[in-house]
């Protein structure tokens, strides 16, 4: 299945999710889940998603229902990304990589 593997550092989370132009920016549709080892990583897979899509996380707090959505720093699952007007991350291939942990691998 084509799509794309998330995964972030997110300790104090109640919720997080992908958010982007393929879900209408909308928090909660396409939500990631916390690793049962306490590790603070909430990680999923949103199928259908490649190269050049952009993205951001949507982070509630548990603490006081604080919101933020997070992106626009490059990294090397995203490879770009977009500062105005709305700051997010892109979806870049990793060479020769597919699968979990690749950044538009299939799975």
């Amino acid at each position: 299945m084509q799509g794309t593997f998330f995964s972030v550092w997110a300790p104090n989370a109640a919720e997080v999710s992908v958010i982007g132009d393929f879900n209408g920016w909308k928090a909660g549709k396409d939500p990631l889940t916390a690793r049962s080892d306490g590790s603070g990583i909430w990680e999923g897979f949103v199928p259908e998603l490649g190269h050049g899509t952009l993205y951001k996380y949507h982070i509630r707090s548990r603490y006081r229902d604080y919101r933020v959505e997070k992106g626009g720093i490059r990294s090397p699952a995203s490879g770009r990304f977009r500062r105005r007007p709305r700051p997010s991350s892109g979806i870049s291939p990793t060479p020769g990589v597919t699968g979990r942990g690749c950044a538009a691998g299939k799975r």
